[in-house]
């Protein structure tokens, strides 16, 4: 569905079925805790990091917009690991 950068060594992809698509990206380190990142869309980025944050998850990056026209914010979950909510740029 789509690779960073296009040339070769790509550091993303998304890999798209039907409507799932799964982002796999390069690791930048090996250690246990933050080896893994989760990115998940949502229509109300801000309300959902509200809502998990209120649930106990850790605010590591209030909602905002992004460069790329996306808008993110980033938790993490008990084990260090990144949780990305965003929402697609509106056409």
């Amino acid at each position: 569905g789509y690779r960073f950068p296009d040339e070769d060594p790509v550091a993303f992809v998304v890999v798209t079925l039907g409507g799932l698509s799964i982002g796999v990206a390069q690791a930048r380190n090996d250690s246990e805790a933050g080896r893994v990142a989760v990115w998940l869309y949502a229509d109300d980025v801000d309300a959902e990091v509200n809502r998990l944050r209120d649930a106990g998850s850790r605010v590591v990056a209030a909602p905002a917009d992004r460069e790329w026209g996306e808008r993110v914010g980033t938790m993490t979950d008990p084990d260090g690991n990144l949780l990305h909510i965003g929402s697609r740029p509106s056409e």
